[in-house]
């Protein structure tokens, strides 16, 4: 029995609308879902190996020049980005990148046969984080 009326679907859907992360600069709320960018990673299940990179990394600092996109995680073709949209650097945490993965795959992902297919980019204020198909 889940005490105080929390349960694995209640926990899903606070994780799920987690709207925040963290940068150097304070904290950023998130802008734009765009499921339509990039091009279709054909199965999740290729991410997972740098999810976890990006989630063991936890608060260790990822970043993005000025105006430009680092690939942050490469694993069997899944391509995860940290892209800045400011005339500086732009650093967030490595933890949070995986997460900002994870909710792009859950509301971005489609099924295709029997994959879970996934692309998409999530829009911040002065940055964006990307999963895509790439070649690593």
């Amino acid at each position: 029995m889940a005490a105080q009326g929390i349960t694995k679907d209640s926990e899903r859907l606070e994780w799920n609308n987690t709207l925040s992360t963290h940068t150097r600069g304070g904290l950023e709320k998130r802008q734009q879902l765009d499921c339509g960018f990039g091009d279709w990673i054909q199965d999740w299940f290729y991410c997972w190996e740098g999810y976890d990179y990006l989630k063991k990394l936890g608060t260790a600092l990822c970043g993005a020049r000025s105006n430009t996109c680092s690939r942050v995680s490469c694993s069997r073709g899944c391509g995860m980005f940290l892209c800045s949209h400011l005339n500086r650097e732009v650093q967030v945490y490595c933890g949070d990148i995986a997460n900002d993965m994870a909710i792009i795959a859950d509301r971005c992902g489609d099924e295709w046969f029997t994959f879970w297919r996934v692309k998409g980019r999530l829009g911040f204020g002065g940055h964006s984080t990307h999963l895509t198909s790439q070649s690593c």
